[in-house]
C-alpha cells in the first residue's frame, strides 16, 4: 500500500486550510478582545475593524483549501488532520491575543500535529464507493436505528438541560 502524491498533497492542503481557518478565527477573536477593553463610546462595529474583516476574509478563504483537500482525500482521512486546528488556535492565540504558550505547550502541539498526520496517513485505504442500496440496508438495520435513537435522545436531553440552565441564569444573573 503506497501513499501517493494525492494523499500527501491532500494532507498538506488540509493542514494549510486548517491553519488559515484558525488564523481567521483568532484575528476575529483579537478584535473582540481588544474592542471589549475599550470604553463603550470608542468601540468599533465589526465591519469597521480592519482586523475583524481580515479575519473574516481569511476564514472564508480557508474554505477553498478545505474543499480541495476533500477532493483529494476521503473525510475519514481528513478528520484527524482537522484536529490540528486546535493546535493552530493555541499558537495563534499566543501571538495574536497574548495567551500563555510555554515549552510544554509547544511539545504537545508538535506531537499532536505529527500524530494527526500519522493517523491520517495510516488510515488511508483506497476503496470503492458503497452503492446506495447497500447504504439504505445499513441504515435500516436494528443496531443502527438503536444507535441513532440513543444519540438523538442524548442530544435532545442535552438541549433541554442547556435551555433550563440558560433560563436559570437569566432569572438569577448573579448566581453563576
Amino acid at each position: 500500500r503506497k501513499m501517493g502524491l494525492n494523499v500527501v498533497a491532500g494532507m498538506v492542503v488540509g493542514v494549510a486550510g486548517t491553519m488559515l481557518n484558525s488564523l481567521g478565527l483568532t484575528l476575529q477573536r483579537r478584535h473582540h478582545f481588544q474592542n471589549n477593553h475599550l470604553p463603550v463610546a470608542d468601540r468599533r462595529t465589526y465591519w469597521k475593524s480592519p482586523v475583524w474583516v481580515l479575519g473574516l476574509c481569511t476564514y472564508l478563504g480557508s474554505q477553498a483549501p478545505a474543499s480541495l483537500a476533500l477532493g483529494l482525500l476521503p473525510t475519514i482521512v481528513l478528520a484527524p488532520l482537522y484536529a490540528t486546528g486546535l493546535v493552530f488556535n493555541a499558537i495563534f492565540a499566543c501571538f495574536l491575543v497574548g495567551e500563555a504558550f510555554g515549552p510544554r505547550d509547544f511539545v504537545g502541539t508538535v506531537l499532536c500535529t505529527v500524530g494527526a498526520m500519522i493517523v491520517s496517513a495510516a488510515g488511508y485505504i483506497p476503496q470503492e464507493d458503497l452503492p446506495l442500496a447497500a447504504l439504505l440496508r445499513f441504515f435500516g438495520r436494528q443496531q443502527f436505528l438503536m444507535l441513532f435513537l440513543i444519540e438523538a435522545t442524548v442530544f435532545i436531553a442535552a438541549c433541554v438541560m442547556a435551555e433550563r440552565e440558560a433560563r436559570r441564569m437569566r432569572a438569577n444573573p448573579r448566581d453563576d
